[in-house]
């Protein structure tokens, strides 16, 4: 279960658990492994060329992110200003 990171003053935002991502990973690889070896292998391989390929994109992402968190503060600015403050979520449990 993803948990919740609080920063003051910041939207909430899941926390990923690489976990459970990775196991799933690895069993799929040894499937694929048991089914066609060579397949399996070739993803071995080829799988840093293909995390290197899509760097540029997560970079992207990335800047995007903070470009439109940027302007979401600039926005609330004002509001800010005048002695708005963001609610806090009450936890239940």
């Amino acid at each position: 279960m993803a948990s919740m990171l609080a920063v003051p003053g910041a939207v909430l935002a899941p926390v990923q658990e690489p976990g459970m991502k990775t196991l799933f990973g690895v069993v799929a690889w040894c499937l694929l492994f048991v089914l066609c070896w060579p397949l399996a292998l070739l993803a071995l391989v080829a799988w840093p060329f293909v995390w290197l390929l899509l760097l540029p994109f997560r970079l992207v992402g990335v800047t995007f992110s903070a470009l439109f968190a940027f302007l979401g503060a600039l926005l609330f600015l004002p509001a800010r200003l005048l002695g708005w403050q963001p609610r806090t979520p009450s936890v239940a449990g």
